[in-house]
C-alpha cells in the first residue's frame, strides 16, 4: 500500500478531509451534489494554510485525481454511491471495533472541527475507549479507507446487499458502472 493510493481510496480521503458529512456519505445516508464535489476538489487544490490533510497526502490525492477523472466519475466506476456505501456498510458490520475506530478519528480527529476538551488529546482518548495504542489508532484510520475502496471495487454490483443479508433486486437498466440512484437500501423508506 506504498506509494500513490488508488484513485477511490484518493476520493474517500477528500471525502473524510473536505466533507463535513463524509460518515453519512460513506454510510449511504447523504449522496453529495456536484457542486460539493468540484468545492472539495478546489478546497484540496489550494495552498497548504495548516488544512487537516497533510501536503504530501494532499498532492499523491489530487495526482490521482487530476488525471482526467473527476470524484464522480471515480464512484460510478465502482457502481455509483450505492456500491460505495455498501463497501462502508460491509466493512463497518464486519468489523464493527475497527469501524468504531475509523468512525471517531473521523469525527473528533480527521474532521479538526472539535476542539480538545480533556487533558488527554483525542487520539489517546479513543485510544483508550478501544484499549489500543495510538499508533493503532492510527493504522485503523489509514487502513479503513482501502478496504472500503477494496470491497467497492472487488465486489459485484448488489452482491455487498446480499451479504449484508439485503435483497438486492436488480432495477431494469441500472447495473455496475451506471446510475444507481433507483436502488433502495435496507434503510431507506
Amino acid at each position: 500500500m506504498s506509494g500513490t493510493p488508488p484513485v477511490l481510496v484518493a476520493v474517500i480521503e477528500l471525502l473524510i478531509a473536505y466533507h463535513p458529512k463524509a460518515l453519512r456519505i460513506l454510510l449511504g445516508e447523504y449522496e453529495p451534489t456536484l457542486l460539493e464535489l468540484a468545492e472539495i476538489v478546489r478546497n484540496a487544490s489550494e495552498p497548504d494554510d495548516g488544512a487537516r490533510v497533510a501536503s504530501g497526502s494532499r498532492s499523491k490525492q489530487l495526482a490521482a485525481l487530476m488525471r482526467g477523472e473527476s470524484i464522480q466519475d471515480v464512484v460510478d466506476k465502482v457502481g455509483g454511491w450505492r456500491q460505495l456505501a455498501e463497501a462502508a456498510l460491509f466493512y463497518r458490520d464486519r468489523f464493527p471495533a475497527t469501524w468504531g475506530i475509523f468512525a471517531d478519528h473521523v469525527m473528533h480527529i480527521a474532521s479538526g472541527d472539535i476542539p480538545r476538551i480533556e487533558e488527554r488529546s483525542l487520539l489517546q482518548s479513543i485510544a483508550d475507549t478501544y484499549g489500543v495504542s495510538r499508533s493503532t489508532v492510527s493504522e485503523k484510520r489509514r487502513l479503513v479507507p482501502y478496504a472500503i475502496a477494496r470491497y467497492a471495487e472487488m465486489a459485484p454490483y448488489g452482491e455487498l446487499q446480499n451479504l449484508r443479508g439485503g435483497t438486492y433486486t436488480p432495477v431494469p437498466g441500472v447495473g455496475y458502472g451506471e446510475s444507481d440512484r433507483q436502488m433502495s437500501l435496507p434503510f431507506e423508506g
